[in-house]
């Protein structure tokens, strides 16, 4: 569980008996915590069985669901009806695997590349600030927010929207505007 709070990106592969683990299912489980609590992108494969069946969790994955315990079967539920409702790649027999293969890290790469961006050559205590500005923000609102940084120069205030680029940009619309004012002057 500890790799999954440090990646940046976590591949999930749904087949027909994902739902016979309980392991896939804790750890998906983890993963769609962490998607929401931290900006993690997730990428998922749909092999061989279709996102609405993950959604709704139906056919052979609605079977080896009846046997688990009730209090984990509503958070499972959660996690793979959000799951299922993300964009992802669909991967059905009759399909070329390797072309499939390479459309999926084609994907993955433009999901990576947006998440580099250059932050700060030093930037000591810019976590904590992003953890302040998280619950700000309204993940999961579905609301707009817009969200002005002011402060003396040398501060920081460049380097937090392009770590909120890196986090959120696959969950969230983000637009960011950054621009040096300069000082204003005595008046």
């Amino acid at each position: 569980m500890n790799a999954i709070e440090g990646s940046k990106l976590c591949a999930v592969v749904f087949s027909r008996n994902y739902t016979d683990s309980r392991w896939c299912l804790q750890e998906l489980d983890k993963i769609m915590e962490c998607r929401k609590t931290i900006g993690l992108m997730v990428a998922p494969i749909f092999y061989k069985v279709k996102p609405t069946d993950i959604r709704k969790q139906r056919g052979s994955l609605k079977i080896a669901f009846q046997e688990y315990e009730r209090d984990k079967l509503l958070s499972w539920t959660k996690s793979l009806t959000e799951a299922g409702n993300l964009a992802g790649l669909y991967y059905e027999d009759g399909y070329n695997e390797d072309m499939f293969i390479k459309k999926y890290f084609h994907e993955i790469s433009r999901m990576l590349d947006k998440s580099f961006l250059f932050v700060a050559k030093h930037p000591v205590g810019i976590e904590s600030r992003v953890h302040d500005v998280i619950p700000l923000i309204g993940i999961g609102s579905g609301s707009v927010r817009i969200i002005g940084i002011w402060g003396m120069s040398g501060i920081g205030k460049q380097p937090l929207p392009k770590l909120f680029i890196m986090r959120f940009a696959t969950i969230l619309k983000v637009d960011v505007s950054c621009k040096n004012q300069g000082s204003l002057g005595a008046r």
